[in-house]
């Protein structure tokens, strides 16, 4: 089941992204939450483009991958198998199990919030489109936000965002106000329902995703991630990012991609003082964020890929905010 959980302590912010986090709850019983119905007029805009069905139902379903296709990534010299298939869950137009978010009753009345998402990220089955969550740093605070993204494959504009949870609106979480707590699981429940009307309305295939584990306080793993490509091996793909150098090649080495990505940098800033150029005399802690791929994924017949870019940092020069980027091989 193609499952990933998001989950934190109201008391102490712990974001995961495997399935193993918090309370365990399927698909079916999180959608069993009720709410009034959204305001229509403030989700006024067009559903994902769709296809007619007979077309949507012409390739095979992601989930009868066979086990070559169970993706993989390499970091660091090691082999982390991540195989991710899709659920089965709500049908989507295309007659697809539907992406979709769930908040999880159970973590939540064990005094958590977590969330889980159901065949996200994916494509639309024209290919026009694709869908991801995204969570931002948050700078110092690093409190728990989600947001669902519909964005278009040609130009990257975003073509619908739903804000599930906003950073700020953790800060009502960390008090015990049981009552505050349960107001914001209500608007929670409300977001998450409307986005996944939303989603449901169009026709999508799920992606193959790989992704790595970062942690900030492990100094060999950063100095591996400044110092060596990252290369993944996903489906018949191999992908490598050598910031700010992205390459992509079939199993056999035919070459598909190859561009240095250099808008995909961060700028480099003056921790202290602030507002001050990193490489005046002044600087009296310049502050430096390397790039690095934290996710890969792949549509079923291998000519879109999403790849999830983030930053390094230290507790002095904080993380700015990743972001997502869509590649189209021919």
């Amino acid at each position: 089941m193609h499952l990933k959980t998001l989950s934190v302590i109201f008391m102490l912010p712990v974001v995961c992204f495997s399935a193993g986090c918090g309370g365990s709850q399927t698909p079916e019983s999180a959608q069993s939450s009720t709410s009034e119905p959204p305001e229509q007029a403030e989700y006024n805009k067009a559903a994902p483009e769709q296809t007619e069905g007979d077309e949507a139902r012409e390739e095979a379903p992601a989930s009868v991958l066979d086990a070559a296709d169970v993706s993989s990534v390499e970091v660091e010299g090691t082999v982390e198998n991540s195989g991710q298939l899709p659920a089965s869950g709500p049908a989507s137009a295309g007659g697809a199990s539907a992406p979709a978010v769930f908040l999880d009753e159970a973590a939540v009345e064990d005094g958590e919030i977590a969330f889980q998402f159901q065949n996200i990220p994916a494509v639309s089955s024209n290919g026009k489109q694709v869908v991801f969550d995204f969570q931002a740093e948050d700078g110092a605070r690093g409190n728990l936000n989600l947001k669902v993204v519909v964005r278009n494959v040609k130009n990257d504009k975003i073509v619908h965002e739903e804000v599930i949870l906003d950073p700020d609106e953790f800060d009502d979480m960390i008090y015990d106000d049981d009552e505050m707590r349960m107001a914001l699981v209500k608007k929670l429940t409300t977001r998450i329902e409307r986005t996944n009307e939303y989603l449901s309305r169009g026709s999508w295939k799920p992606m193959v995703t790989d992704e790595i584990e970062y942690d900030r306080y492990d100094d060999d793993a950063r100095y591996d991630l400044e110092n060596r490509p990252q290369k993944f091996r996903i489906r018949n793909l191999r992908v490598t990012y050598d910031e700010p150098l992205v390459t992509v090649k079939k199993a056999n080495g035919k070459k598909l991609y190859g561009r240095r990505h250099t808008e995909w940098m961060a700028q480099d800033f003056c921790a202290d003082p602030e507002n001050v150029s990193p490489k005046s005399p002044k600087c009296l802690h310049p502050c430096t964020n390397p790039s690095f791929l934290r996710q890969v994924s792949v549509s079923a017949d291998s000519k879109l890929l999403l790849l999830r870019i983030s930053y390094m940092g230290t507790d002095m020069c904080w993380e700015p905010d990743g972001d997502v980027h869509t590649i189209r091989l021919k």
